[in-house]
């Protein structure tokens, strides 16, 4: 079990070029978010699915998960 260091987890997702329009306010392709946990990103990331390119998750300040390789049995 790891510590909770109380810090958010930030995604940041890349979305396709003619998506980025539905999901950020200047149409650039990267945006960041914070949330409570991964499975919090982890829904987001499904939700977004067929707009996103890659997203990555930033964990305790420290560790950098590609979604891709993160599963919710995680």
């Amino acid at each position: 079990m790891r510590p909770d260091l109380g810090l958010p987890t930030i995604a940041r997702f890349i979305f396709k070029e003619e998506r980025a329009k539905d999901f950020t306010f200047d149409s650039r392709p990267i945006m960041e978010m914070a949330f409570e946990s991964i499975d919090e990103v982890m829904i987001s990331v499904e939700e977004f699915d067929d707009a996103l390119v890659d997203a990555y998750i930033l964990v305790d300040g420290i560790h950098v998960v590609n979604a891709s390789d993160y599963t919710t049995t995680n």
